[in-house]
């Protein structure tokens, strides 16, 4: 049997995690079983019930011992994806995404990375990296970027170093999308991702977030309010508010209590939104950990404006145009290669809020020439989805050699 584990930080979160992951994890999955069927894939999950059910898998729950026992079982390891070299937010990120490749060295295992990103890193990130890219087989990178910053951390990556694509443009869609007048804003707090060595949760508890970032993120959901108000008024729109992180779900126990303290809570920053606009009736919040469902909602809206990246790829993915708003590299390097540059709001230098007419000349904008903007997404998609499952080849002849 070919044991496949599938690892990242917070891939263990089986409801409620971040939909980005989901939407990885759910194309990762899939682009296995369609091209090596007799596959057996390891995922480690705080619901195995609930896991087993959605993937067809036999999942194990998640603990150190079962990380440990799952690492020695399996045949390959597959570290991946998002931006799992980086640690902005905080020190400990990149120690935890590295920790099952660490046991996959120790007990003499395959180990490569598919579809990630690579962005700033402290020291203590940058020499943990370092001392394991020697032990990846294969690695695929979603951004030239990324290939360029594991190149400088240690020059003979580049011979292994393949640059694909993030697995969310492999998830399965229609192009008969029957529009309906709504727009979509997916928010997320931002103003706290400075090199932080603790988690924004912990930081909060101390006090010792960045001075100004409760104006500044008041300050955006107000925008962002005005914003939606603005769209409803003009163009009669409804809007919906996406929260891509919101910690929903029925797990329980400590694993529960981690991922409502360290999620994202997009769904708090979305009632806020909600509070501060004038078109109450005309506003909801779409809660769901379903990437079908948040893929079909996507689809059928004249819009998106997100602030997390995977809200911005799954638009590209059903050809909806957006606007981004870029509070770290990943996402201007995404609107960019995406050619949608002219749509973008930088927030990274972390300083300065937004003006609130450029955004609304923006965000017109990418309404107004929607037909041309989807006609150019469908077209990178197409050349996208020739590339971005190609791991999988690799995937398979390392467990045959």
């Amino acid at each position: 049997m070919n044991n496949i584990l599938i690892w990242k930080n917070k891939c263990w979160e089986s409801r409620g995690s971040n939909l980005g992951d989901l939407c990885i994890i759910h194309a990762t999955i899939n682009c296995i079983r369609n091209h090596i069927p007799e596959a057996n894939i390891l995922l480690l999950s705080d619901n195995p019930e609930y896991t087993d059910n959605i993937y067809g898998i036999k999942s194990l729950r998640f603990s150190l011992f079962n990380i440990i026992k799952s690492v020695k079982k399996s045949d390959i390891i597959i570290l991946g994806g998002g931006t799992v070299f980086t640690d902005v937010s905080s020190i400990f990120i990149i120690p935890i995404n590295l920790l099952v490749p660490l046991l996959g060295v120790l007990f003499r295992k395959k180990i490569v990375a598919w579809g990630i990103g690579s962005g700033k890193k402290s020291v203590i990130g940058r020499l943990l990296v370092r001392m394991l890219l020697p032990y990846f087989r294969y690695i695929s990178v979603r951004d030239f970027e990324s290939k360029k910053d594991l190149v400088n951390i240690w020059n003979d990556a580049s011979s292994k170093i393949c640059v694909t694509e993030d697995m969310a443009f492999a998830l399965d869609t229609t192009t008969n999308y029957e529009k309906e007048n709504y727009i979509i804003i997916a928010p997320r707090r931002i103003f706290h991702y400075k090199n932080s060595f603790l988690p924004f949760y912990i930081r909060k508890k101390l006090n010792i977030l960045p001075f100004g970032y409760y104006e500044k993120m008041d300050f955006l959901k107000s925008t962002l309010a005005q914003i939606a108000d603005f769209f409803i008024d003009k163009y009669s729109f409804k809007v919906v508010l996406l929260p891509m992180y919101s910690a929903i779900g029925d797990s329980s126990g400590i694993t529960n209590y981690f991922k409502k303290k360290f999620s994202s809570r997009d769904d708090q920053v979305c009632y806020d939104i909600m509070r501060k606009m004038n078109n109450h009736d005309k506003v909801k919040i779409f809660l769901s950990d379903q990437p079908r469902d948040v893929l079909d909602l996507i689809g059928k809206s004249r819009l998106l404006i997100g602030v997390p990246l995977h809200s911005l790829i799954l638009a590209h993915v059903v050809g909806v145009p957006f606007v981004g708003l870029s509070y770290q590299e990943k996402v201007s390097r995404f609107m960019h290669r995406s050619q949608m540059d002219s749509y973008m709001i930088s927030l990274e230098n972390m300083d300065s809020n937004i003006d609130f007419d450029e955004f609304r000349e923006k965000s017109e904008a990418c309404l107004n020439e929607s037909s041309t903007i989807v006609s150019m997404l469908y077209a990178n998609n197409a050349l996208i989805r020739e590339i971005v499952e190609s791991p999988v080849f690799e995937v398979k002849n390392l467990l045959h050699y």
